[in-house]
């Protein structure tokens, strides 16, 4: 293992990945975090997150630091300018960089897709609210979403126009005077189960071995250790399609592929995650990965790092609450014995106590490694336990989709 006790971490963050900060300063002599804050009449709180926690010191002003450590780390999206700008004068950065269109631009996504030879479901872009009415009002069976701006409106799927039609008006509201105007995607919704890779890229390839899990939001995450050569076909001719795009991108960072496998043998990507995984499986691979951070360190010093797992399974389930998305600060107190394995996302710490920020849509991930998927379900169970707040939904702990999910998927081939 590399010694890393001398170097120092940069963390580009956006606001919910705090916690991977927290596990470099395991490792690393010193991590500095930012997340962006300024605006015309800045507010606390985006300044705040991240403040308190151990192993990290929070700062206020990125470019005061870039000439100061030994690496930079971007995870998430909406930061290739940046990512290039330090990536073309010699700064050593983790991050993905250009591939991040992949994901924010869908229709740019669907045609490496389709060009790559994968099966590709029908869609189509339509200009503006009322148009995308008069779609969903002719064809049932339809996936919408938005480019870039998921703050707006997350994808939402269409069985019956009267269903979704209170969602639009709200949309029309939020939109105001750019409803008009706004390009939706329209998808064919395809019909199976939805497994992925969560895996470690090094120049476009997955590095075995790697991740393959199965995740529901509020239901919680199971991911299984496999070689390569053992991941079911479906999932590996994706990755293995997607390679040359990938490789000419010059990915060496987390990727994770949204597939949904038919009973036919098909695997239709359903999104690209070119980033870290949110918020249970970036978790899992802090705890599941025994040399996590010198694979940090080699992406972004353009060196191929094998993971070292722990285990054969790791889980997690992300806990929520209604009182903090709403735009309260909420105490969340835990057993100081299972610190390791309760991952805050939108949090400060003050003092001893720790708090979600208003607004954060997750309030922490409790999270478990283990032999089996049985175990893993069982120990994220009982720590889940120790999480106290108000209003807190931990409904994701009993993991009641997820186990239907794994008896459903042997149908398709996947034996968990």
């Amino acid at each position: 293992m590399m010694d890393l006790s001398n170097k120092k971490v940069l963390f580009y963050d956006l606001g919910i990945f705090s916690c991977i900060a927290e596990r470099l300063g395991r490792d690393f002599s010193k991590v500095y975090y930012f997340t962006p804050w300024v605006e015309a009449f800045p507010g606390s709180t985006k300044a705040l997150l991240g403040t308190g926690f151990e192993n990290m010191e929070k700062i206020k002003y990125f470019w005061d630091y870039v000439d100061k450590v030994d690496l930079i780390v971007m995870p998430d999206t909406h930061c290739h300018d940046i990512y290039s700008f330090l990536k073309e004068r010699g700064y050593p950065v983790a991050g993905v960089g250009e591939a991040e269109v992949l994901e924010l631009d869908r229709v740019r996504g669907r045609d490496e897709q389709r060009k790559a030879g994968l099966p590709t479901q029908k869609t189509i872009v339509v200009k503006g609210l009322d148009e995308l009415r008069e779609t969903l009002t002719k064809f049932k069976d339809k996936y919408v979403k938005l480019n870039t701006f998921r703050g707006d409106i997350e994808s939402f799927p269409d069985e019956d126009y009267k269903y979704v039609e209170p969602l639009l008006n709200k949309l029309a509201v939020k939109l105001g005077p750019f409803a008009p105007s706004i390009d939706f995607i329209v998808e064919d919704r395809i019909k199976g189960i939805e497994p992925g890779i969560d895996a470690i890229l090094y120049k476009g390839q997955v590095v075995s071995p790697t991740m393959v899990g199965f995740e529901v939001k509020g239901a919680g995450y199971i991911a299984k250790v496999m070689d390569y050569s053992e991941v079911p076909e479906p999932l590996k001719l994706v990755s293995d399609k997607l390679e040359p795009i990938l490789k000419k991108m010059d990915y060496n960072f987390f990727f994770s592929s949204e597939v949904m496998c038919t009973l036919k043998g098909e695997g239709y990507m359903i999104d690209f995650c070119c980033r870290m995984a949110a918020p249970v499986p970036s978790a899992i691979q802090t705890e599941l990965i025994k040399n996590y951070s010198e694979i940090m360190w080699g992406m972004g010093h353009g060196e191929k790092v094998i993971p070292e797992y722990t285990a054969k399974f790791g889980g997690g389930a992300a806990f929520y609450s209604s009182w903090a998305e709403m735009g309260d600060w909420l105490n969340v107190s835990i057993d100081k014995k299972e610190k390791q394995w309760i991952k805050f996302r939108e949090a400060v710490k003050c003092g001893k106590e720790y708090y979600a920020v208003p607004g954060a849509s997750t309030v922490c991930t409790a999270i478990a490694t283990g032999d089996s998927a049985e175990e893993v379900m069982l120990k994220v169970k009982e720590r889940s336990e120790s999480v106290k707040a108000y209003q807190l939904d931990k409904s994701s702990e009993e993991f009641i989709e997820i186990k239907e999910i794994l008896e459903e998927a042997k149908k398709y081939g996947f034996i968990f």
